[in-house]
């Protein structure tokens, strides 16, 4: 029982020192408050691992809180392995990108210890990595080689196959697009109907119009019918009606006297 209670008090003490030490390496980082202890460890963190020792400290500050609250199966080892390897990934790979060529190892390292310092590159460990590879692989080789890592490192930590994660967004791709193509039929058809209804108005309107104007046009000629058969019938009536004189009467008529010229002259000049 005592044994136990003072080895967790160990763990606390060791926990807590841990703890101190991890918030100064991340202070160190971000601040020049930390002293010549916090500076040189700031550098040695820097120098190492380049832009990856912020990640670095904060992944060391969160063990320390798991280490002191006794919650150290927060993670699996396993999946813990999988997390640093990706790290370790993804800081070569930033290394490569800057620094391709490496002229020899004892330069290449110097020169990647100077550069983490400045915030560039992946430090002295990304260095080492990158200096194997590009020897044995190449610089194309040595970018298939971290990319299919980073895939590996991605599957173990998530559990999620990447087969299958981009079946699924091919297939909601798919969706969506088959959704934005029914969307733009509705919204055309829609558009139609409209366009239709706004002429439908003008259409009976116009039907309405040419209606009037035939029957117009058939008034005023059953008028016109109407007009001629009543002069027709009025003419018929009148020849109807008119009698010839009698033939006596023609034959009893006196024809007028004839004047001759002589006469007519000299009553002129009277």
């Amino acid at each position: 029982m005592i044994d136990k209670k003072q080895k967790s008090l160990k763990n606390e003490i060791i926990g807590i020192i841990f703890l101190a030490f991890t918030l100064i390496s991340f202070l160190s980082l971000y601040t020049d408050t930390t002293g010549a202890i916090g500076k040189n460890i700031g550098i040695f963190l820097k120098g190492s691992f380049g832009i990856g020792s912020y990640v670095v400290s904060a992944l060391l500050l969160v063990f320390a809180l798991m280490f002191l609250f006794n919650n150290r199966d927060f993670i699996k080892l396993h999946k813990a392995a999988a997390l640093f390897g990706l790290f370790l990934t993804l800081i070569s790979l930033d290394h490569l990108y800057y620094f391709p060529s490496n002229e020899g190892l004892k330069n290449y390292i110097l020169a990647a210890y100077t550069n983490g310092i400045n915030n560039m590159g992946g430090g002295v460990v990304a260095a080492l990595l990158v200096y194997f590879l590009v020897k044995l692989l190449g610089i194309t080789g040595s970018y298939i080689l971290l990319f299919s890592s980073l895939a590996i490192f991605i599957v173990l930590i998530t559990n999620v196959s990447i087969v299958n994660l981009m079946e699924s967004s091919y297939q909601k791709f798919k969706q969506r697009k088959k959704k934005i193509k029914k969307t733009d039929h509705e919204k055309e058809v829609i558009s139609t109907s409209t366009s239709q209804e706004d002429f439908t108005p003008l259409i009976e309107e116009n039907i309405t119009e040419k209606n009037r104007t035939i029957d117009i046009i058939e008034q005023v000629e059953e008028e016109r019918k109407i007009y001629e058969k009543g002069t027709k019938d009025k003419e018929e009536v009148i020849e109807s009606e008119y009698l010839p004189p009698p033939i006596t009467l023609l034959k009893e008529a006196i024809p007028p006297p004839k004047i001759k010229n002589e006469v007519l002259m000299e009553k002129v000049k009277k």
